[in-house]
């Protein structure tokens, strides 16, 4: 607990990782002589270090090493809502570093674990295991997850629940972000990309378009970019023209941002071009 309560001071989370303290509490997680307390303690105590602390600066086997303690807190039923928010946060920010900690994290059974987490009923919680995967984008073991309808509703829904004009809730518009945010990389696969037609993502993309919000409307046409990408080009295209969407484009122009406008300019281009051909 002591090592724990060090950690709290944002100060002292290098000296802990340095001085070798991050590696025992590593080892004291995964020890099953220990309490469960003991476990979630040092488990608590690897997560708050690795919150503010930039992942490159760690070794490999450090990031690989605190994997498992940060799993051990989103799947441990006695952890409280606190440890699993910044389990997530520490989770997020070493699945930036790359393709071996993802790898780790697929191996450790993270995607359940978190998409678990993504149903709490705490928005801090759900946010943060949505933004967990917003590394794991292009990742096949994830992409497997979306591919699935069922799954992808929860994506699609979470883009929904942001309602300003309703509730401006800022961790929903942080989670709307996240799982937008997700989606624009996963559309990148052909078959998520079924998937979202499927499930009449058309609704989602009007929800946006609706919102109108700078941020979602990058992320919504990165979607739609990726979307008219694939060999089911066409069928998108007639899918997004039956939808009405894109005339509702346009809504974009009101942003004074060159880089919307040459996304848009691109969509519109390819839509004219599939939908004319024969």
């Amino acid at each position: 607990m002591s090592l724990r309560q060090i950690c709290g001071d944002e100060r002292s989370r290098g000296a802990f990782i340095q001085e070798g303290g991050f590696k025992i509490c590593c080892e004291a997680n995964t020890k099953d002589s220990e309490s469960p307390t003991a476990r979630r303690e040092a488990a608590h105590a690897v997560a708050k270090s690795l919150v503010t602390t930039n992942p490159h600066v760690l070794s490999e086997h450090q990031r690989l090493g605190a994997m498992r303690p940060l799993l051990y807190i989103c799947k441990e039923s006695g952890t409280t809502q606190l440890q699993q928010f910044e389990a997530l946060l520490a989770l997020t920010n070493i699945l930036s570093c790359g393709e071996t900690e993802q790898n780790r994290f697929v191996a450790e059974k993270g995607i359940h674990a978190v998409h678990y987490l993504m149903f709490s009923s705490n928005l801090m919680v759900r946010r943060a295991a949505t933004e967990a995967f917003c590394n794991m984008s292009v990742n096949e073991d994830f992409l497997k997850l979306l591919r699935d309808g069922e799954k992808l509703r929860l994506w699609l829904a979470f883009v929904e629940d942001w309602d300003p004009s309703v509730d401006d809730n800022k961790e929903k518009f942080l989670t709307a972000r996240a799982a937008l945010g997700t989606l624009a990389g996963a559309s990148s696969d052909e078959d998520v990309v079924k998937a979202m037609v499927v499930e009449d993502c058309g609704r989602t993309i009007r929800h946006v378009l609706e919102v109108a919000n700078e941020e979602l409307l990058h992320r919504l046409l990165v979607v739609i970019s990726e979307m008219l990408s694939h060999e089911s080009a066409k069928d998108v295209a007639n899918y997004l023209a039956q939808q009405n969407l894109i005339p509702a484009l346009s809504v974009t122009t009101k942003f004074n941002n060159p880089a919307l406008h040459e996304i848009l300019v691109s969509i519109v281009e390819t839509m004219t071009s599939l939908l004319s051909s024969t």
